[in-house]
């Protein structure tokens, strides 16, 4: 993704510095945003928590589409900012939710597996993600600079890009994200565990466990 944003900082808005300030408003505001979600998930669903985060997330990808200036760039990546923190703190909160109820259906504590699991899809979806993009690049004509021997790419002389390839980094930024987004916010709304669920789980598998330890 972040080779994405900075196709798009280059060839769209002109700017490659740009990428920096944008990482920054977006990592930075996701750190400050962090026990703002955490404080909302133990208040509510943890779903509800995703699918809220998850929407922001939707609407600014969305927007990315739209930019033409480096201004409206800021103001997207502060508002991905705000969101990020849910992808990475609601899906973790979730697992071991899901560990409970699994041990309590099988009898088993199978944590490794599960996180293995996770582990292997995460691996999987950067692959994918950097599949996708050299393969929709290289049908849409992308020109790479020449590198020159040892010294990075000389930039004096870059080809120019056709529309074709600047449409497919926008989509690259906006719509593709956007799929995946829709797709994470109907997977939280089918999760079943809820706030009420997970409490009563917790309960029971301390149940087993001391009577394991009896």
């Amino acid at each position: 993704i972040q080779s994405n944003f900075y196709m798009f900082c280059k060839y769209i808005l002109g700017d490659a510095d740009l990428l920096s300030l944008l990482m920054l408003c977006a990592q930075g505001l996701g750190m400050l945003f962090v026990p703002v979600w955490v404080f909302m998930s133990r208040r509510f669903d943890k779903r509800v928590v995703s699918m809220l985060g998850g929407a922001g997330f939707l609407v600014a990808a969305c927007g990315i589409f739209f930019v033409q200036a480096a201004n409206q760039a800021i103001v997207l990546a502060c508002m991905i900012g705000v969101c990020l923190s849910t992808v990475f703190i609601v899906p973790y909160s979730m697992l071991p939710d899901v560990v409970d109820e699994d041990e309590l259906r099988t009898g088993r504590r199978r944590e490794g597996l599960f996180v293995g699991f996770f582990t292997i899809a995460l691996k999987f979806s950067a692959t994918a993600a950097f599949t996708l993009t050299n393969v929709t690049l290289k049908a849409s004509g992308y020109v790479a600079p020449e590198a020159t021997c040892g010294m990075g790419t000389d930039e004096s002389g870059e080809p120019a890009q056709n529309d074709e390839v600047l449409l497919c980094i926008r989509l690259l930024c906006s719509a593709a994200p956007a799929a995946f987004l829709l797709a994470t916010i109907a997977c939280a709304w089918c999760f079943p565990i809820s706030r009420q669920a997970q409490a009563e789980n917790a309960r029971q598998v301390a149940r087993l466990r001391h009577e394991r330890a009896a």
